[in-house]
């Protein structure tokens, strides 16, 4: 039985902006700054010798850069969406609305990078490696700090 390779690659910090909910002193949004670990896995490794080789690893970025990077990320149930919806219109703001079933909380944002990116990983790999971790690490304000992983069922 062979034992399976790990690869951990963090990406940011990217900044982005989220709504701030119902009990805030700001209207549209606040900035944070997440940095993203994905641990790859494989059964065996590239023709390169790695589990996952670098120009896989930079379409990763680039995806997660261009998903969430200086965006004010909000979801269908954001309570100011209408107003976000007409500054994104004019070009004021860019904004991300996830997907229904997913929400701006770190667990299910964890949640969806895990799904988006493994579904990409799997393709760009051609079966050959997948995600068992998605961490996002989130620092609000001067110093705190707050992680949430998505593990995956698979293997």
């Amino acid at each position: 039985m062979s034992h399976p390779y790990y690869l951990p690659k963090k990406y940011g910090p990217i900044s982005i902006g989220l709504s701030p909910g119902k009990h805030s002193d700001t209207i549209f949004g606040y900035g944070i700054g997440r940095t993203i670990t994905v641990v790859y896995s494989c059964d065996s490794l590239g023709t390169d010798g790695s589990v996952l080789d670098e120009e896989k690893q930079q379409t990763i970025k680039t995806w997660i850069v261009d998903e969430w990077e200086d965006k004010i990320v909000v979801d269908d149930m954001t309570s100011e969406l209408d107003s976000l919806k007409t500054l994104n219109e004019l070009g004021v703001i860019e904004l991300m609305i996830m997907p229904s079933e997913y929400n701006c909380n770190l667990k299910s944002s964890c949640k969806y990078l895990y799904d988006k990116l493994n579904t990409l990983v799997q393709l760009i790999s051609r079966g050959r490696c997948w995600i068992v971790e998605v961490e996002i690490l989130e620092q609000r304000e001067s110093f705190g700090f707050k992680t949430e992983r998505y593990f995956s069922a698979h293997k």
